[in-house]
């Protein structure tokens, strides 16, 4: 099975999700951002 996933790094939050091959969201979170957007999205 594949797994997609995406991250968006905002000034405030920092979103990220995994989709599995058919769409359906199998996992998420949602941080407040840093400073940085780098250690953001590797948090």
């Amino acid at each position: 099975m594949k797994f997609f996933g995406g991250c968006d790094v905002g000034s405030t939050y920092t979103k990220a999700v995994i989709l599995d091959e058919t769409g359906k969201m199998v996992a998420d979170t949602t941080i407040r951002s840093k400073i940085n957007a780098e250690q953001s999205a590797l948090r």
